[in-house]
Formats: structure tokens, sequence, C-alpha cells
């Protein structure tokens, strides 16, 4: 997956297919990203337990939201969602991490990780969408992206 969107700017005719493309990456990121956040909130152990067995309740429970909100999108520039497991893993750029144990320590590093690469994902959806005068996409991750920050700056904050 080419995660540098204005690499392949596209106007006109194509907009509505090339932002849909562009959307459903991002989609199957964000059902990869939530699968890792159940993971870590199951398989977390260790004295900070109860801390971050409920932020990452929060971190599933957001990307949820967000996955709802960029397929519903999809459906208003009249296209279709992923819908399929098939689909997602071939538009997944995120790593998969095994149901194990995990330390504090690993869980942050591996978020802070994840978030990143889908925060320069959605930063170029955002950049295209806008370049092309489609405000609404670009608000709708530009809110994600505000969050995703925020939880960047706690979770390194945490490690320091």
């Amino acid at each position: 997956m080419n995660n540098n969107i204005n690499n392949n700017k596209n106007t006109g005719d194509n907009y509505q297919q090339q932002i849909i493309n562009y959307l459903n990456q991002f989609l199957s990121n964000i059902v990869a990203l939530t699968i890792k956040m159940y993971n870590y909130h199951w398989n977390i152990v260790g004295p900070h337990f109860f801390t971050l067995h409920s932020k990452f309740e929060e971190y599933y429970k957001k990307s949820t939201d967000m996955f709802d909100i960029i397929a519903e999108r999809i459906k208003q520039l009249d296209g279709f969602p992923i819908t399929t497991i098939s689909g997602f893993s071939s538009n997944i750029g995120l790593r998969e991490a095994e149901s194990k144990n995990y330390t504090a320590n690993e869980v942050i590093r591996s978020t802070i990780g994840d978030f990143k690469y889908i925060h320069r994902m959605g930063s170029d959806i955002a950049s295209y969408a806008a370049s092309i005068g489609d405000g609404v996409t670009s608000g709708l991750i530009g809110n994600f992206l505000q969050y995703l920050e925020k939880q960047l700056w706690m979770l390194e904050a945490s490690i320091k």
C-alpha cells in the first residue's frame, strides 16, 4: 500500500474512486488497529493492568466508531466499504500482534508506532481530500487525527 497519497493525486472523474480506495485502505487499517487494541486489552499483564485494560477499551471503542464513520463516508461517496476479511487483509499495513501476555512497555511502544502509522495515513488522505475540495472527508479524518495526537502525547509521556 502506498502511504503517500499525494504522490497518486487524481482529480476530476477519478476523484471519487480514488478517495474511496484511500478510505478503504484506511478502513482496513482501522480494523487491524481495533483488533490489536482488543488483543492488548485482553492480554495486558503486570502492575499497570487496570489502567491499561481500561485505556485499551477506550481505544477499541474509538477505533470502532471511526470504522463506522469511514464506512459511511465511503457509502456517501457512492462506494462500497470493504466488508471481507480477505479484503481487509490485502489493504493492511499494520503488523499483527499474536495473542500472548504483554507488558505495559510492550503495548505502549507498539501502540505509539501504530498510532503514528494511522496518523500518517490519515494525514495523507485528509490532505488529498482537502486538495480536491472534499472538506467533509478531510474534516472527518482530521477529528480522528486530533484524538490520535493527544493520545500519542500521553503515551509518549508515559514511557519517559
